[in-house]
């Protein structure tokens, strides 16, 4: 093996195709697809990498929006992949700025591309549809996606630059209620309500939270509850998000909230179904190792950054906690737009596709292929990294039943 790559090299080659991942990104913000129809976005992405010599498998697993490619450096050493995120948010886009993680992550792999037989080892984009609404990255974690992975690595955009970051676990859980149709004002008696069992559970719920937890959430919307006033509701849906700095914690308040549900159900003698979706987000257990390592890089390019969130505990979810209880994982903020112009917003979306976005995202790309070059070049360092890992890893999958909520 040949001298290892130097990282103004490294650097140089992200400068070098900066303008095509750009383009990538605008291309992908410009049509936003939701959960698991992200078809023009897996596409354009699956195009690029295979115009750069990648391998790729799509539909990856059963999943037709996920991808995966490829590309091997050298004998022995490490597999690392880049995940890369491209759904968008319903009725706001792209107000997570997605396409800025794809193009991150793509850029990195097909920088570090260049150096075939200077490093060992082999570097893997992994395609992650739905994060926003389903999960892909649990789907994919459930698929062995994952089993042959040595660590996974990707930056999120945001309105600050962060190194060690957290998210809270997440239950995703709708509530059915069925009653009877009557006509309202001639035979209000003859029916059963399904809309007052809907806004029973919302009111039971509300006031539950007094006695949560601070650092718990629970969120949620009626989905359907009528069609006209003259028509007593037979049927309602509601929606709801389940959130806790642990796992466990997130289970137990699920069952208080399906209690708040079955006491509204008998209240106006309607029927409730529970339907658990099967992919709850895991918390992040960050590899602060790994976090050092990108630490290290934006200090080489002279990016400020804060290493924690101070005064504040983790406020939102991401599937990609799943992965980081099977392997190491790497998933910091980056600075994109100002303080105070935050995610899941119209006004995230408009910044997320700006020229200073596009140095962002040139700056992580970098930031990341220098972090996948030492995890890459240095088997002592990689050892640090998984020695930390299995030092701290509690993955829980398997000990609940996530299904089972009376």
């Amino acid at each position: 093996m040949n001298q290892r790559p130097s990282r103004s090299d490294l650097y140089g080659e992200v400068d070098r195709i900066s303008h095509e991942l750009w383009g990538v990104a605008l291309e992908i913000a410009n049509k936003p697809e939701l959960a698991f129809e992200e078809r023009y976005a897996s596409q354009r992405a699956v195009e690029y990498l295979k115009s750069h010599g990648f391998e790729v498998q799509t539909p990856y697993l059963w999943l037709d929006t996920a991808f995966r490619a490829s590309f091997k450096l050298g004998d022995g050493g490490r597999r690392v992949a880049f995940l890369a995120e491209y759904d968008a948010l319903p009725e706001i886009g792209h107000a997570c700025g997605h396409p800025l993680i794809a193009g991150m992550s793509i850029g990195a792999v097909v920088a570090l591309s260049r150096f075939r037989g200077l490093l060992p080892g082999e570097i893997v984009v992994i395609g992650t549809p739905a994060e926003e609404q389903v999960g892909g990255k649990v789907l994919l974690a459930d698929g062995g996606a994952f089993d042959d992975i040595d660590c996974a690595l990707m930056v999120h955009p945001s309105d600050r630059t962060e190194i060690v970051t957290s998210t809270l676990a997440l239950f995703d859980v709708t509530f059915e209620f069925k009653g009877m149709a009557a006509h309202a004002s001639a035979f209000p008696f003859q029916g059963r309500n399904a809309l007052d069992a809907a806004i029973m559970t919302y009111c039971a719920i509300s006031a539950l939270r007094q006695q949560l937890p601070s650092d718990v959430r629970v969120h949620g919307i009626i989905l359907e509850g009528g069609r006209v006033p003259n028509i007593i509701p037979d049927s309602a849906k509601m929606r709801y998000f389940v959130r806790a700095p642990q796992i466990e914690m997130a289970h137990e308040i699920l069952k208080k909230i399906a209690q708040c549900a079955k006491g509204a159900s008998l209240s106006t003698q309607t029927d409730v179904e529970i339907h658990v979706a099967d992919t709850p987000y895991f918390p992040l257990l960050s590899n602060e190792r790994l976090c050092s390592i990108f630490a290290g890089q934006l200090d080489l390019l002279h990016v400020p950054y804060e290493m924690r969130r101070d005064g504040k505990e983790a406020v939102g979810s991401s599937d990609v906690g799943n992965v980081s209880g099977l392997i190491p994982t790497l998933h910091p903020t980056l600075q994109v737009c100002e303080r105070g112009v935050t995610c899941h917003t119209r006004g995230f979306a408009s910044a997320a596709v700006t020229d200073r976005a596009k140095e962002a995202m040139v700056v992580g790309t970098k930031a990341l292929a220098g972090t996948a070059l030492e995890i890459l070049s240095s088997p002592e360092i990689f050892k640090e990294v998984r020695e930390e890992f299995l030092s701290r890893t509690a993955y829980v999958c398997d000990r609940l039943d996530v299904g089972h909520i009376s």
